[in-house]
This record gives structure tokens, C-alpha cells and sequence, in this order.
């Protein structure tokens, strides 16, 4: 095993969670495999994707930042 195994293996393993694939598998391969596995990787099967943000999250964030605004606000004067 050379260092340049140890230094794709996690770049292939994080493509491969980018492109949806099982990614200790990848890690795995990369650690044996060397620069060969992150060439395969490449090789989409399945688009790229982005992960989404559930709604109820988002709606929780906002009030969370929502509420830390209005506690300098005391009375209606703050607001001038």
C-alpha cells in the first residue's frame, strides 16, 4: 500500500457518496486499488445530486433565527 492509496481512498469514497454509491465499498476499493478506483468512480451510473433539506427543518431554522432577533427588541422604540 503507497501513500497514494491512502490519499484517494477518502476522495473516492466521498464521490461516491456524491453519486449515490455505497461508500466503504468505494473506500475500500481505493485503499487497495489505488488511483484505479477513483478513475471507476467517475464513471457515473447515476447523476450527481445534492442532498435536500427537509421543509420542517427549514421552517424550524428560521424561527430559531426569527426568535434571536426579537430578543433586543423590548418595546415598539427598538424598532426605530
Amino acid at each position: 500500500m503507497s501513500w497514494w492509496n491512502l490519499l484517494i481512498a477518502p476522495v473516492a469514497g466521498i464521490l461516491a457518496l456524491a453519486y449515490g454509491r455505497r461508500i466503504w465499498f468505494w473506500f475500500a476499493f481505493g485503499l487497495f486499488f489505488g488511483f484505479w478506483s477513483f478513475l471507476i468512480v467517475l464513471l457515473p451510473r447515476k447523476e450527481f445530486r445534492l442532498p435536500v433539506i427537509p421543509d420542517s427543518f427549514l421552517v424550524h431554522w428560521g424561527n430559531r433565527i426569527i426568535a434571536k432577533e426579537m430578543r433586543s427588541i423590548r418595546d415598539p422604540s427598538d424598532l426605530l
